[in-house]
């Protein structure tokens, strides 16, 4: 049964895509709306938008719904350029519930439902791999916990994980890829 529920899940879902934008304006926008056109879930990393204003993505782009979180403290005046945030983008076109789960300022997730087969998915912007920056290895971690939590309470059998992970697997002496490939261990 698992093995059906699986290929009904790819056939429901289109191509996804992962996008870090780093920033937003005109031309990021027409490059989110093209990429749009061509996948059903986008994971967007870096939109440097404040929490009030992600919404502005579906009104900008048009035929989407926009799940997402910022890095930045809405109260904060901004002396150089912003940072951070997610999203995942949800074209109108699939006929789906996204129900969003609270995770951190880090990643965004929720539930996506086609039919009878439900989805956690997860848009994340990771910390900087850096062995010199032991709050970053903290960040990681705290991402990664919060995602393996939220798995563990919806006892749902599919996940996707998709973003700005901010390592490479191929480096054996980071943190990050310890940590992460540890992550993948506990789902496998």
């Amino acid at each position: 049964m698992a093995s059906h529920n699986l290929q009904m899940m790819i056939y429901a879902l289109g191509p996804l895509l992962f996008y870090n934008s780093r920033g937003h304006g005109p031309n990021k926008l027409e490059y989110i709306l093209s990429l749009m056109s061509k996948c059903d879930i986008l994971f967007l990393q870096e939109h440097w938008y404040f929490d009030n204003e992600i919404n502005s993505i579906e009104s900008s782009v048009g035929n989407i719904q926009v799940f997402g979180i910022s890095d930045m403290d809405n109260d904060e005046i901004l002396i150089c350029s912003p940072y951070g945030g997610c999203a995942i983008l949800i074209n109108n076109s699939i006929k789906c519930k996204f129900d969003p789960i609270q995770l951190n300022k880090r990643s965004c997730g929720g539930i996506l439902t086609i039919g009878s087969i439900a989805i956690l998915l997860f848009s994340v912007y990771m910390s900087c791999d850096t062995a010199h920056n032991l709050n970053n290895d903290d960040i990681f971690r705290e991402v990664l916990s919060n995602i393996q939590a939220s798995c563990n309470v919806q006892d749902i059998g599919f996940m996707i994980i998709g973003g700005d992970f901010n390592t490479d697997l191929a480096r054996t002496d980071s943190p990050n890829t310890h940590l992460l490939k540890d992550l993948a261990i506990v789902f496998l």
